[in-house]
């Protein structure tokens, strides 16, 4: 995804080295045949719920639920990267657990930067940009430029994987 809108922004890529990573299809009649969807639908449907009711704590502990998924995904494939072992107080690195798979954690990675990038590429020339973090972008545009800024195909794919792991049509959170 990144280098496709590397290429919609006017780079010049040279690849030097590539691999094609085999995806088995998603099963069209049970969008959930993905991995993890299942578990983000029913994390994010838990956390609406809380939000609803004003519930912060349980709001931050499903986003947590979340969110670590693509912890577990990346775990253990830095070589350098440590962590707080709880048990003994000490700073060690991870080994990979039983869902590590870095062709998976770097496909999550570039899609969300690739979407951000887009969508900051698309906002009109007059937007004031802010801040842009992971999920996010603090800037001037209004309703009706920022969601524009999000009809291009990368922020198009995303949206259909937010569809199905939330019910929600939307990328906007404003």
């Amino acid at each position: 995804p990144e280098l496709k809108v590397a290429v919609s922004m006017g780079a010049e890529i040279c690849v030097y080295d590539a691999y094609l990573i085999p995806w088995l299809p998603a099963d069209a009649e049970d969008p959930l045949d993905r991995p993890f969807a299942g578990y983000i639908r029913e994390t994010r449907a838990r956390r609406n719920e809380a939000t609803a009711r004003g519930d912060k704590t349980t709001d931050t502990f499903y986003k947590l639920m979340a969110n670590s998924i693509y912890g577990k995904v990346s775990q253990g494939i830095s070589s350098t990267k440590k962590s707080r072992n709880p048990r003994t107080g000490v700073s060690e690195k991870m080994p990979p657990c039983a869902v590590t798979c870095p062709y998976t954690a770097s496909f999550i990675t570039g899609l969300v930067r690739a979407t951000v990038s887009e969508i900051l590429m698309n906002l009109p020339p007059h937007v004031r940009v802010l801040n842009l973090i992971t999920d996010g972008i603090c800037c001037s545009a209004g309703v009706a430029e920022m969601d524009a800024a999000t009809k291009g195909p990368i922020a198009t794919y995303f949206r259909s994987l937010e569809v199905i792991a939330n019910d929600k049509d939307d990328l906007l959170e404003i």
